[in-house]
Formats: C-alpha cells, structure tokens, sequence
C-alpha cells in the first residue's frame, strides 16, 4: 500500500502504467509540464522525494488505479 504521506518515484512509475498514461498525459492531470512529471518520477534526492505529490494527488492516483483502501471507483452508465 502506497504512503500518501511518503510517495516514491517507484510509485509514480506504478500510477503511469497502471494508468496507461504518456508523461504529458500524467503531467497534464497534476497540471505541470511534461519536463516537470519526468523529473518527479526520476527524482532520487529524498528533499525533492517529499513533495514528488500531495496527499490529495496521491490519494487521487490511488483512486483511479483501484489501489485506495477505502474507497473505489465505478462507472457511472448515464
């Protein structure tokens, strides 16, 4: 289970592709450029590590990757 509160770049990695997603797509849902998402996921300095994502945008990637303990998502038919 990924730590909203500590999130590694594995972990960025683990959203992408769980996602199916390019860099600029997962850039373009946090709002930043695609350079920006590259050097997140790459990053190995534990200072930059700390702020790779907020608990609020981590919680969402664990929402859209079915990987949140409390909550999921399902598809609305309409």
């Amino acid at each position: 289970m990924i730590n909203p509160k500590d999130v590694h770049p594995k972990d960025l990695v683990f959203f992408q592709r769980s996602l199916s997603r390019s860099d600029q797509d997962m850039a373009d849902m946090l709002g930043i450029s695609a350079k920006t998402w590259i050097n997140k996921r790459s990053s190995t300095s534990r200072a930059i590590r700390k702020q790779l994502l907020s608990p609020a945008e981590c919680e969402y990637f664990m929402l859209l990757t079915g990987n949140h303990s409390q909550y999921y998502l399902t598809k609305n038919n309409k």
